[in-house]
């Protein structure tokens, strides 16, 4: 689970909840499905409880997500934490989609940091079989999906089961467009992310993310 540490420290941060005691057992729940992260990452306990505990005042409604977490029977996989966002955020968009589209971004500047331009090629919507047609509507990972085109450059993959699927375009490598595609309810009426990149005046590398 790569980017276990990082969600479980955005969940905490964006969640809020009622009070410490509830805080301190979402930590405590989703901390075994982290611990052995292979990045070697550690959280600091008091530090992200703390962070909980004061972002309830911006975002009461979010308390939720944290009973979804908790209402889970053993540890939650990275596939039950984002259902239990998925469910319970207000935000259009999604927050898998934001996340990993946020990974591809920093990957891409990465690449022009580098390079001097953002990785060159055309991924189509991927995996290619919509993940309404998998279990729970979800796309299952499939490490093979992701070794073509610019995918191995950005150093990208969904190591997890996930509600969306990615695509990459950039023809030159001054500009790139990655979009996120989800059917959350499985209804026909999918989700659309969307970051950009440019370069900007000052010559440094631009990223926008849009919705619709």
């Amino acid at each position: 689970m790569p980017w276990m540490v990082k969600y479980v420290a955005m969940v905490l941060a964006l969640a809020g909840c009622g009070h410490g005691d509830t805080c301190s057992k979402v930590y405590d729940k989703v901390a075994p499905a982290f611990a052995n992260n292979r990045n070697g990452t550690k959280m600091d306990r008091t530090k992200e409880i703390e962070r909980c505990k004061q972002q309830l005042a911006s975002h009461p409604e979010r308390e939720k997500e944290l009973d979804c977490i908790l209402a889970i029977s053993g540890t939650p996989t990275t596939g039950d934490l984002v259902a239990c966002s998925e469910k319970t955020q207000a935000t259009k968009g999604g927050f898998e989609a934001k996340l990993q589209l946020d990974k591809i971004g920093k990957h891409a500047k990465r690449v022009f940091g580098e390079t001097g331009k953002f990785p060159v090629g055309s991924a189509p919507l991927t995996p290619a079989t919509d993940c309404c047609a998998g279990s729970g509507g979800r796309c299952q990972p499939d490490p093979q999906a992701w070794t073509a085109g610019p995918w191995p450059a950005l150093e990208f993959s969904m190591d997890d089961p996930h509600r969306y699927r990615y695509s990459y375009e950039s023809t030159d490598g001054t500009t790139f467009t990655a979009t996120a595609v989800g059917d959350l309810d499985c209804n026909g009426k999918s989700q659309t992310v969307t970051l950009k990149g440019s370069i900007g005046s000052d010559h440094d590398p631009k990223i926008e993310l849009q919705e619709r």
